[in-house]
């Protein structure tokens, strides 16, 4: 668990730019077993590890889980990013800032929101805890992209947070089609990209707003079209509505009115923090889509010119 030598880390198994140009951070027990160098940083870690924090992956190695990471990330972040956080790490994607869309698609989920909750729970005393069991209820699995995870977290949020207090969501959950619409949807199955399925609601972010694909058009419209078919409200959300504190209003005052909530008048402190939310929406979609150049260069490589 500890490098006690540089030369623990100098001789690490895997290529030293798997994990990018940055020094290696090393979790110790205590500030006597720090070994600080150019190539490791060490994290002292106060409170005893608990099963779940740390995972293997290979050659004696063993990393922080996904889950541990959350609680490790919790005193550096808002409650926003915390919780966005946590949609990243329990989705279906990853931040890519500044490449392409921003983001990237996986396969599977590195983590669950039940992970988070209960390794939080086993981990009291730990420095950002409460952060983290603050954030952690509102955190659902399945999100596919960033803009999936804005509105879902805008959604749940409390209202002194900037948010409606509304219901966490089902995120991309499979719905069943009926055998006459399977056949002509040639699916038997949707996914929407949020879903109340109790009251028979759900939320699609209309990603191809910004794109041309006609399929991805077609394929979206299909959609809506089918899910309504069935009696469920569809309430689309457009990437402009997405960055208006005002437009997201009506969005979430419309989910509401489906939900069968009424949405109560923010104070003055809780309009202000909608609008700080909204803010910060916007500004991790800039920072996401902001051209970056990745640091590590490797030093053999022929095309890079000093």
């Amino acid at each position: 668990m500890c490098a006690y030598n540089v030369a623990d880390v100098d001789n690490f198994t895997f290529p030293r730019d798997a994990f990018g140009p940055e020094p290696l951070r090393v979790l110790v027990p205590s500030g006597k077993m720090r070994r600080d160098s150019d190539t490791q940083k060490c994290m002292v870690v106060g409170t005893p590890l608990t099963s779940g924090c740390l995972v293997p992956i290979g050659h004696d190695v063993y990393v922080a889980s996904p889950a541990f990471c959350f609680i490790q990330m919790a005193p550096a972040m808002s409650l926003f990013e915390l919780v966005e956080l946590g949609y990243e790490l329990c989705g279906l994607y990853s931040r890519s800032p500044g490449s392409g869309r921003g983001f990237f698609q996986r396969a599977d989920l590195l983590t669950t929101p039940k992970e988070i909750q209960s390794l939080v729970r086993r981990m009291p005393g730990t420095k950002g805890i409460e952060s983290a069991r603050v954030a952690a209820p509102y955190i659902a699995a399945r999100s596919a992209s960033p803009a999936e995870t804005d509105i879902a977290t805008r959604l749940v949020l409390p209202y002194m947070r900037g948010g409606y207090g509304l219901k966490v969501p089902e995120m991309n959950a499979p719905v069943d089609l009926p055998a006459e619409i399977a056949v002509a949807c040639k699916s038997s199955t949707l996914y929407p990209d949020l879903l109340w399925r109790s009251a028979r609601t759900c939320v699609e972010y209309d990603s191809t707003s910004h794109h041309e694909r006609e399929e991805d058009r077609t394929r979206d419209s299909i959609k809506r079209n089918v899910l309504a078919r069935m009696g469920f409200r569809v309430v689309t959300v457009t990437p402009a509505q997405l960055q208006d504190a005002i437009a997201f209003d009506s969005i979430a005052s419309e989910v509401a009115r489906h939900l069968g909530k009424r949405l109560r008048e923010p104070s003055v402190h809780g309009q202000r923090m909608r609008f700080e939310l909204n803010e910060a929406v916007r500004s991790r979609i800039r920072d996401d889509l902001r051209p970056k150049e990745w640091p590590y260069v490797p030093d053999d490589n022929p095309d890079v010119q000093e």
